[in-house]
């Protein structure tokens, strides 16, 4: 009996602690990630090559980024994103969704509604790799490998972007 309660208490251990889905956690959640996702998030930070431009980011697109779970497509693929920009207050009109089964890439695509200034995978559809998704904190990145050339940057340009929800 003695063995049974070690083993159970040992394999709960390796269940808590080595199964995150994200590299910088929250280890475990009774919440799912799409439901984690759902909110208004406050851009707070976003590094190209770990040079902070944030303010740039807010100066050309925006602040604040609003996740539904409405669909954006009447066959229910993707749904809609709605992005502020904090300047001029106008409020334009994206699709995110989950790019695979495990849920540790978020494809955001904000070309739907026509902007003239993306900086990077900012506005373009891209995969972002989710670093930490916790009920108030978003990590994501951009790898080196999914980066698309015509975004006039270096092939080797990282992107990192931090949420907060509000």
């Amino acid at each position: 009996m003695k063995k049974t309660y070690i083993l159970t208490a040992i394999i709960l251990l390796i269940f808590l602690f080595g199964c995150s889905r994200y590299e910088d956690g929250p280890c475990i959640s009774f919440r799912s990630a799409k439901k984690r996702v759902l909110g208004t998030w406050h851009v707070e930070k976003l590094l190209i090559n770990d040079l902070d431009s944030t303010e740039l980011y807010r100066q050309q697109m925006g602040c604040e980024w609003e996740f539904t779970d409405d669909p954006f497509y009447e066959n229910g693929d993707g749904y809609v994103l709605y992005y502020k920009n904090c300047m001029d207050d106008t409020v334009r009109k994206g699709l995110w969704y989950f790019d695979n089964i495990s849920e540790n890439i978020i494809a955001i695509d904000m070309s739907g509604d026509i902007y003239s200034n993306p900086i990077g995978p900012l506005g373009r559809w891209e995969g972002w790799d989710i670093l930490r998704l916790s009920n108030s904190e978003m990590h994501l990145w951009v790898k080196p490998e999914h980066y698309i050339i015509y975004w006039d940057y270096p092939e080797n340009t990282t992107f990192y972007l931090e949420l907060k929800k509000l």
